[in-house]
């Protein structure tokens, strides 16, 4: 695997600078609390000030999912060399560096920040007519390297689909009428194709060792096209799914996430591509 620390140009490094500041807003009307925006006739995306991306499902410009949009985010974790537990590092609203002006519906957009422990790291999006790809990386090494392992990750968070009560979860005739419908479409790179209905758990560890390359769901409340996580490189990495609810059934929400970079300093992934089609 390459080295993710040495494969970001000397351009970039010298793009840097050390001072931080707030990423600009635009100032569209329900849109202004964010960065960047790129809208298409069925969705919305916007770039939050922490470099956060949230997705929208529109119809006639309005937000379907105004109180729950799907995320998709990058994350930092740190722990000293031979420890076990992870930290993570957070991407706060004024450690950007190298700001640019806030606009509508760039093709690609570039961010550079700094956290604490003087981790400088960048995030690259491309936008399309059907969504986004996010990928990012450090640039340069961290300060600590020598004492400390670092990760990095692209997580996507869906939260709750179909309402179940806690009296319900384990009702499966009950689940199968409120979910009807709606389902899961899993690709991994050693198994066969998976449907999983909203009424039947997510096999997590099973799925892991297939390697998974893409999520489709199909859901009532994303309309009536689908959301769909592949990797920004089909041939490199794997996708990971977690459920939210304790029965591990799809109706809760769930996370979405690829290891960019792992504690040894390898690329493993190079990021997500999300889409709503």
């Amino acid at each position: 695997m390459k080295k993710l620390f040495t494969t970001l140009s000397i351009f970039a490094l010298s793009v840097i600078s050390s001072k931080a500041d707030i990423l600009t807003t635009v100032k569209i009307p329900n849109w202004q609390s964010y960065h960047m925006t790129s809208k298409s006739k069925n969705h919305g995306i916007g770039v939050l000030q922490d470099g956060s991306i949230e997705l929208f499902f529109l119809k006639r410009g309005e937000k379907l999912n105004l109180n729950k949009p799907v995320e998709l985010k990058l994350k930092i974790e740190r722990r000293t060399k031979n420890g076990t537990k992870w930290t993570t590092k957070s991407v706060k609203k004024d450690g950007f560096t190298n700001v640019q002006k806030a606009a509508e519906n760039p093709e690609k957009l570039s961010l550079f920040g700094k956290i604490t422990g003087g981790i400088e790291f960048k995030i690259d999006y491309t936008f399309t007519d059907k969504g986004v790809m996010m990928k990012a990386g450090f640039v340069g090494e961290p300060l600590d390297a020598k004492t400390a392992d670092y990760r990095i990750s692209v997580v996507s968070d869906v939260e709750e689909l179909v309402t179940v009560s806690k009296d319900e979860e384990n009702d499966i005739k009950k689940i199968k009428s409120k979910t009807r419908g709606s389902d899961l479409r899993i690709e991994t790179r050693r198994g066969k194709p998976t449907k999983i209905r909203f009424y039947e758990p997510i096999e997590v560890e099973t799925l892991a060792k297939d390697e998974i390359v893409s999520i489709e769901l199909k859901a009532d409340k994303i309309g009536r096209k689908s959301l769909v996580w592949s990797l920004a490189n089909s041939k490199l990495g794997s996708l990971k799914i977690e459920p939210d609810a304790d029965n591990k059934m799809p109706y809760d929400g769930f996370k979405v996430s690829t290891i960019l970079l792992d504690e040894t300093g390898n690329i493993q992934s190079e990021g997500i591509l999300l889409e709503y089609k």
